[in-house]
């Protein structure tokens, strides 16, 4: 179903939704790494299919952008936290 090919466009796309943390441009960024992959890496004529195959690797390819979004997002999230925590003197901060 997914070639290697495929498989790293859809890296990709995950990797751009979790640097770029926005669900619209990462479902923007399937959609179009989904045109591309069916176009140019599985018919090599440069001609969209809606075959069953097709609209599989359509839904893998928004699938992993959301997901890379969130993560993304998630890790934003986390960031701030570790480092206020990382601040933290146990026994305060006083310098006796």
């Amino acid at each position: 179903m997914l070639g290697p090919r495929v498989v790293l466009v859809a890296a990709a796309v995950g990797l751009f939704g979790a640097w770029a943390g926005s669900d619209v441009a990462a479902v923007v960024t399937g959609l179009m790494a989904w045109c591309f992959a069916t176009g140019f890496l599985v018919h090599t004529g440069g001609e969209l299919a809606f075959e069953r195959a097709d609209l599989d690797r359509l839904g893998v390819f928004l699938v992993v952008a959301v997901a890379g979004s969130v993560c993304g997002t998630c890790a934003a999230c986390v960031a701030p936290a570790a480092e206020a925590a990382a601040c933290v003197v146990p026994g305060g901060n006083d310098a006796a």
